[in-house]
Parts: C-alpha cells; sequence; structure tokens
C-alpha cells in the first residue's frame, strides 16, 4: 500500500498593508540664483570695492567705472538745463504778474525748451548712474574678472563685452536630481527626502520635491527635479554631490 502524506497547510486572515520601496540617486547642488555681471555703459574700472569671496547685499556697489566723455556731457547738459530752468522760471513769474509783456508763444518756446534741456541732463544723469556696478540680489561673489584700469565696454550694446563678476545667492540650494524615466510615476511634488553630502559626513538634511519637470529628456530618458534646501550658514557648496533617498509611493 501507499502511504499518502497529508500536507500541513496554514491559514491566515489577510491583512491590508502598504508597500514603498526607496529610490537612491545621486543630485547636484546649484545657487538658487546666479548671474554674471557686465557693465551697462562703457568705462575703465576707476574703484574696486568687492572681491572673489565677499558677501554682498543688494544694490550694493561692486566696483565704479570712469567716462571722462560721459562726464564732460554731464557737465554741459546740467549747465544747459540750469540756464533753461532759469529763464523758463523768470518769464514765468513775469507773464503771472504782467501777462501782456509778453506772449503766450514766447513763453510756450521757453517752456519747451526748458522741458527739452530737462529730459536731456535727466538722461545723461540716468546714464552716469549706470558706471556704477551694483549687486542685483544678495549673495556671494564668486569670480572676478577684471583688475583697476580695465577698459570696459558696455554689455548692451556689445555681445562680447567683459563679464565684470559673477554672483550666487545660496541661502538656498537647488538640488536637481535626473531622475530615471522609470520612477517618473511614482515621484510626486512634496514628497519628503532625506539628503547627505559625503563632504559633510556628520550633517543630515531633509527638503521636499520642490519642482517637476514634467518631460522627459529625449537624450537622457530622465525628467529633471528640484528640492530647495534651507542653506543659511552656506555649508553646502555650489557643484557638490549629494545622495538623495526618496521613499517612493
Amino acid at each position: 500500500l501507499l502511504e499518502i502524506k497529508t500536507p500541513n497547510v496554514k491559514v491566515v486572515n489577510p491583512e491590508l498593508r502598504d508597500f514603498t520601496s526607496e529610490l537612491q540617486i545621486i543630485g547636484n547642488a546649484f545657487p538658487n540664483k546666479q548671474v554674471t555681471l557686465h557693465a551697462m555703459e562703457a568705462g575703465f574700472l576707476s574703484e574696486l570695492r568687492k572681491d572673489i569671496g565677499d558677501k554682498v547685499q543688494k544694490g550694493e556697489v561692486l566696483a565704479i567705472l570712469n567716462n571722462p566723455e560721459l562726464s564732460r556731457q554731464l557737465l554741459i547738459d546740467r549747465v544747459a538745463f540750469q540756464t533753461a530752468e532759469s529763464h523758463y522760471s523768470r518769464l514765468k513769474k513775469i507773464i503771472n504778474k504782467t501777462p501782456e509783456l509778453t506772449t503766450t508763444q514766447d513763453f510756450e518756446n521757453v517752456e519747451a525748451k526748458y522741458l527739452i534741456a530737462k529730459a536731456k541732463y535727466e538722461a545723461t544723469v540716468n546714464r552716469d548712474s549706470l558706471l556704477s556696478i551694483r549687486a542685483p540680489f544678495s549673495g556671494l561673489i564668486t569670480k572676478r574678472n577684471v583688475e583697476l584700469g580695465t577698459l570696459v565696454q558696455s554689455g548692451v550694446s556689445n555681445t562680447n563685452a567683459t563679464i565684470l563678476f559673477e554672483l550666487m545667492d545660496m541661502g538656498i540650494i537647488r538640488l536637481i536630481l535626473a531622475l530615471p524615466e522609470t520612477e517618473v510615476d511614482n515621484i510626486s511634488k512634496g514628497m519628503q527626502a532625506e539628503i547627505s553630502f559625503s563632504e559633510l559626513p556628520n550633517e543630515q538634511f531633509s527638503a521636499k520635491v520642490s519642482r517637476m519637470a514634467n518631460a522627459i529628456n529625449n537624450k537622457t530618458k530622465t525628467m529633471e527635479v528640484q528640492l530647495d534646501i534651507q542653506n543659511k550658514q552656506e555649508r553646502i557648496k555650489a557643484g557638490m554631490y549629494a545622495e538623495v533617498h526618496l521613499q517612493l509611493q
């Protein structure tokens, strides 16, 4: 007779569980804002107030240019404006007290010359103010490409104009990830991530997915994802690589 073995079957009640997986990916640290500064007017560098590594505030003067031709024009336009203003003021008083001494046409001609001289002077003043190179936002100067006495061309009219400074705002770091196409559906805005940098071995950072490109790069088959990391002490430097751990949906 054949012996039949009866298998043991364990009976369990089904349970509802959540299953997640973790994605580990490398990210690259970029500054929140980055800009190269050109001169808006031509001139030679007469004063250098800031250098590489200096922290600057928005609107702070980094350097001053000197343009002798513009300075001469400013003086001419100032004298012309002051003369026209004086003539206009005298004639205006006369026409208010004794209007019969002058014609409306004469007054309007003088007024027109005054307004033209004023507009021309104000335009020259505005040009002269552009000789001061100012920081468009608060940040750190990471490059300086000019020396005192350097002749600088206007970046507005010359596409090959010298870059004076490079300025970065690193109070917030934009960590950029190239997310594989296969993981795109598992990532969403606001998802939490844990971040570490090999250069900062004793520090751990947390951030949420801030923005997603929502488009696949045809060459790399990846999608750009960005996370904003608070960096008030500026311990994270632009260009650092980070290891990012994302808990996938």
